[in-house]
């Protein structure tokens, strides 16, 4: 693992970057003030219509506020809710800190209400079930605003380094992406760094949630605390590097798509005909998405799927592999069939 992140992080391929992506260093503050506006403007606007309901997600922190202010600053006339989740993983006291940062931040704007929801158990969510909860009371909106930068999208790619993920995942975070139930995501600083997202909000106050720098809380929050400085400090131009991986790998990603999709004749239902062919990375990330399909999303269960049908192809025998849960996969005469 080491080896493949110390790779990535010299490799002479990824120091090409494309003008429009390569940043230099910290915008003026003068330039900031109007690009943070301007982006999240020319972000949300193409997705506006007269019905559209909008959420904003603050948490207080400099992140959130710095979205926050750049909607108060921009000519946007929707109106927005600003919402924020009181996990009860901290304490009143500081909770009731994020709420006053963000209120006296919106207290002149009439676009801007402010939604407080919180956690309807005493005890803390963990991190799965917080998220599912924060997904469940977003989804009535039609678009959510999140204040993600390019310093989450490098600790997104390291983190599927670790767990393990093919080329066409290897992406960092989205600036757009639709989630279920047609909500809409839009994170507009996506291409941005902390730094200029800490300039930007100038002296505005805001909230720093100290759990952020607990390494014993998560492997985010290791990789953000512990790997990154040190890899920094190693690489002053980390970031750039992840920003050519980033960019090689959506030109790839396009190409590996177009690929699938011819062979889109390969999905028939339940079956996956493999019959009088020899397998390439096509054929296996073809059978991933039809795999998708039926929910077998877990990599360590495609893998073994995988290796069982590689050995399988052109010995003729008949075999099934019981995936739990009742899903059952069968290979016979060439086709692979998957069923409940």
């Amino acid at each position: 693992m080491r080896i493949l992140l110390m790779m990535l992080l010299t490799s002479p391929i990824l120091s090409f970057l494309p003008s429009t992506i390569l940043r230099t260093g910290l915008r003026t503050k003068t330039s900031l003030s109007s690009t943070l506006p301007n982006l999240l403007t020319s972000t949300l606007t193409p997705h506006l219509s007269p019905t559209s309901r909008i959420a904003l997600s603050c948490s207080g922190g400099i992140d959130s506020m710095s979205l926050l202010k750049s909607y108060i600053t921009s000519d946007i006339k929707h109106p927005i809710d600003v919402v924020h989740f009181n996990h009860r993983t901290r304490s009143s006291m500081e909770h009731e800190r994020d709420v006053e940062c963000i209120s006296n931040l919106i207290s002149n704007d009439p676009r801007c209400t402010l939604k407080v929801i919180t956690n309807p158990s005493s005890s803390p969510f963990t991190q799965t079930l917080s998220s599912s909860w924060r997904k469940k009371h977003l989804s009535k909106y039609s678009i959510i605003l999140t204040a993600h930068h390019f310093s989450d999208s490098i600790e997104s790619q390291i983190l599927k380094l670790t767990r393990g993920t093919s080329i066409l995942n290897l992406k960092g975070i989205e600036r757009e992406k639709y989630l279920g139930g047609g909500c809409l995501y839009l994170r507009p600083f996506v291409h941005l760094n902390k730094e200029e997202l800490r300039e930007f909000l100038g002296d505005v106050e805001y909230n720093q949630d100290e759990s952020n720098y607990d390494e014993e809380k998560g492997k985010r929050n290791y990789v953000r605390n512990k790997l990154l400085p040190i890899w920094k400090e190693m690489d002053g131009k980390v970031e750039e590097r992840f920003r050519g991986l980033e960019e090689e790998v959506e030109e790839i990603g396009e190409f590996l798509e177009s690929e699938i999709i011819k062979r889109s004749e390969l999905f028939e239902g339940e079956e996956f005909n493999v019959v009088g062919r020899e397998y390439d990375y096509i054929d296996k990330l073809s059978f991933r998405r039809f795999t998708e399909r039926y929910y077998i999303s877990s990599k360590p269960i495609f893998d073994k799927i995988w290796e069982k049908i590689k050995s399988s192809i052109g010995k003729g025998p008949k075999w099934s592999l019981d995936l739990g849960g009742g899903w059952i996969v069968k290979f016979e005469k060439g086709v692979i069939t998957v069923k409940k």
